[in-house]
């Protein structure tokens, strides 16, 4: 009996002592961790809104120089004279880092294969320089419908009209109030 009275008091000693070191470790830690609060999360929080700005500015860039419907021909057997003009802006205009062409997917593969062909191969002819990387975009075109051209236009025109014309009147300075420059007539 003795025996166990002393292994179970070995035990709970070894035990508990074992805790206690745990816990003081843990309480140091604690320490230092509420004594740095923000430092360490200030630094990946600044590089998240980089990251975020930079991924935008990056698919502003994709949009940019997508070629699309409009500027193929109808077999897109080649690139319609706004699509070659897009192209050479692309390569000569745009800066080196955000010269990549992008052509949006076709209804088919075979549409996205030719239209690929076709802007590899005048990219080749107009590139002076490092060759720019043809990629397939999924992202859709931003377009305005015609409705909503000619509707705001309408809108625009009227608006206009209601403006009222500048009189010569207004610019001469002689608006009857009998201002002055402010020199007080001495």
């Amino acid at each position: 009996m003795r025996h166990l009275i002393v292994a179970t008091t070995v035990l709970l000693v070894s035990g508990a002592s074992a805790v206690a070191g745990d816990w003081w470790t843990n309480f140091w830690t604690d320490w230092h961790r509420n004594n740095a609060w923000m430092e360490p999360f200030v630094y990946p929080d600044r590089a998240s809104v980089c990251n975020f700005n930079q991924l935008q500015i990056t698919k502003g860039w994709q949009l940019q120089n997508t070629l699309g419907d409009p500027h193929f021909e109808a077999d897109n057997a080649r690139l319609s004279p706004t699509g070659l003009n897009k192209l050479r802006w692309i390569l000569t205009q745009n800066p080196a880092q955000a010269r990549n062409v992008f052509v949006q997917r076709g209804l088919s593969d075979e549409i996205t294969t030719k239209r690929l062909a076709v802007v590899q191969q005048a990219a080749a002819e107009l590139a002076r320089g490092p060759f720019a990387d043809v990629l397939v975009s999924d992202t859709p075109m931003p377009t305005t419908p015609s409705e909503s051209v000619v509707i705001n236009n309408a809108w625009l025109t009227a608006y206009m009209q209601g403006i009222p014309k500048p009189s010569p009147k207004a610019f001469t300075g002689d608006s009857g109030g009998g201002g002055g420059s402010g020199s007080g007539g001495q």
